[in-house]
């Protein structure tokens, strides 16, 4: 087994399985085929033998080739563990005994690699009782004794066949674990295509038939039968080609500008109603961009303005091998403003699909519309569909806090603290304490949470204003995603008792320094963490007697 990066799957059309059936044996080693992909849904396989209707409907096939007719022929099909086959012997139409009489060899050169490895290469085949075993090929032609394979299995057959309903004749059902043929499971996640090679002898007393196919394989791999296992069928975005998306958050989850990851089982970051800032880091598929154009060149709009050109200049890495390393290497636009579509692409670099590094500091807030566009020569063609946009709301304008009064509240009446001195504190009296006037302000109605600590002793922090959060108390509290926060805030509350500090020991009688601090963050993210968190404080001496 390899892992080879194909770009595509070969397949058999009509034509192409006509033109291997008059073949000859000189080109053994252009025999390739194509293993169906069983999808999840579908049932395998039932290796009994016997063919039921559609169980091996869209397998691919390959002929066994006996000077340039077919006497046979192998079917395949798989899923992410098993390579299902079928040996189906079309000349072999007399029922003799098995495996005595009629039995098969199969070979497999697990790491596809045209040579006999020692205790690694494996040939499976029917043991006395008919069941499935293995043995490991110690050279060209030399092999360890048979062993029972639990995971791999033989039905034996004498019947009608997806390529010959009648007459009937021999054929052999086998599921092949991919545990036994070294294919690891995350070969299904590598983005590589897995192969298998192998060779087939059968063998029947009536007819005579002794066929290696290709020829003289169990001593030379070069010119094994090569499968290429079906692959998955992965879901893409009917929307590509075009943006991906920010950062971490996909193009999926940005609605009218908004990042929304909410809801997701398990968002790398979980954010909801979130606008974006500072610099971000625009996503897109380099690969496809590359089959329209040569250059690709991105334009926004701001508020439904006019379409400007968007240039901005950042850096990448790309791995030098004299060096050993990865290099930095400055990305910037030609004087038409449009990029290379990753400039050498076959090169290894370290972001592979980052389009555009946005500073977006200095373009003010406000809802922007990118456009992504291939440039060939002066040609300049918009990506159809809308992966060809993406809309951000960008918001770079942090909270406002500020802690503009503390007062020592006694019963009804509360006193501002001056700057300096010592607040006395009676730990009896529920209404001795403390009261805060705050302000807590996002201008754009982007606030995300705040809450406010007080700091003393060694490490020691309490409690004055619990957390509040966007979510799920403040959701469109002021419009359509939208909630600014408050000028002006007493708290606690005057129909409450006062805040206290520690009256516990070693606090109690004695004077102890206190930093009240308000705390605050926006919803603006970069796409990878929220960006902006503003504090203030404000201190006290304050003695509890």
């Amino acid at each position: 087994m390899i892992r080879s990066k194909r770009k595509r799957l070969w397949c058999f059309t009509a034509a192409a399985f006509c033109l291997l059936c008059f073949m000859s044996s000189a080109s053994y080693a252009d025999l390739t085929v194509q293993s169906s992909w069983i999808p999840g849904p579908s049932t395998p396989p039932i290796i009994d033998g016997t063919v039921t209707a559609g169980e091996w409907a869209g397998a691919g096939s390959v002929p066994i080739l006996v000077g340039s007719l077919p006497a046979g022929y192998v079917l395949v099909k798989n899923d992410t563990s098993t390579l299902y086959m079928i040996l189906d012997i079309t000349n072999d139409t007399v029922n003799d005994a098995v495996p005595m009489e009629d039995f098969f060899r199969l070979t497999v050169d697990v790491k596809a690699d045209q040579n006999i490895e020692p205790n690694v290469d494996v040939q499976f085949m029917m043991d006395s009782s008919a069941h499935m075993a293995r043995q490991f090929y110690l050279g060209p032609g030399s092999y360890s004794p048979l062993t029972p394979t639990p995971n791999s299995h033989v039905g034996v057959g004498f019947g009608g066949s997806p390529i010959l309903s009648s007459p009937s004749h021999r054929m052999w059902e086998l599921s092949i674990s991919f545990d036994d043929i070294g294919i690891p499971p995350d070969i299904w996640t590598s983005g590589a295509a897995p192969v298998v090679r192998v060779g087939v002898r059968l063998i029947s007393t009536n007819p005579g038939l002794n066929i290696a196919f290709p020829t003289n394989f169990e001593t030379d791999f070069s010119d094994l039968i090569t499968i290429y296992l079906g692959l998955p069928s992965i879901p893409i975005d009917p929307l590509a080609p075009g943006f991906k998306g920010v950062g971490h958050i996909p193009r999926s989850n940005i609605v009218a500008g908004y990042a929304d990851t909410w809801t997701e089982p398990a968002p790398i970051l979980r954010v909801k109603d979130a606008p974006f800032g500072s610099t971000i880091d625009v996503k897109g598929d380099f690969a496809v961009l590359g089959l329209t154009g040569s250059k690709y060149r991105i334009e926004y709009s701001k508020n439904g303005g006019p379409l400007q050109v968007l240039t901005q200049n950042w850096t990448n890495y790309q791995w030098d091998g004299a060096a050993g390393k990865y290099i930095a290497t400055a990305i910037k636009p030609d004087t038409n403003g449009n990029y290379d579509i990753l400039p050498a692409p076959l090169n290894d670099w370290y972001w592979t699909d980052l389009v555009m590094r946005w500073k977006t500091n200095s373009f003010g807030n406000g809802f922007y519309s990118l456009h992504l566009y291939t440039v060939t020569g002066t040609t300049y063609t918009p990506i159809a569909g809308p992966g060809g946009t993406l809309e951000l709301l960008i918001d770079n304008t942090p909270p406002q806090v500020e802690i503009k009064e503390v007062y020592h509240a006694v019963g009804s009446s509360i006193t501002p603290l001056d700057i300096c001195g010592i607040v006395h504190v009676a730990a009896v009296d529920p209404t001795d304490g403390f009261r805060f006037r705050v302000k807590v302000i996002e201008d754009e109605g982007h606030l995300w949470h705040y809450y406010m600590n007080a700091h003393y002793g060694d490490n020691k922090t309490k409690n004055i204003i619990p957390t509040e959060v966007y979510v799920p108390g403040h959701v469109d509290a002021d419009g359509p995603h939208l909630w600014n926060g408050f000028p002006d805030l007493i708290f606690p509350p005057l129909s409450s008792n006062p805040w206290k500090p520690d009256t516990g020991a070693p606090y109690f009688g004695n004077v102890c320094g206190y930093q009240f601090r308000l705390s605050a963050r926006g919803r603006t993210i970069n796409g990878y963490h929220r960006v902006f968190y503003k504090e203030y404080n404000r201190h006290a001496c304050i003695e509890v007697h």
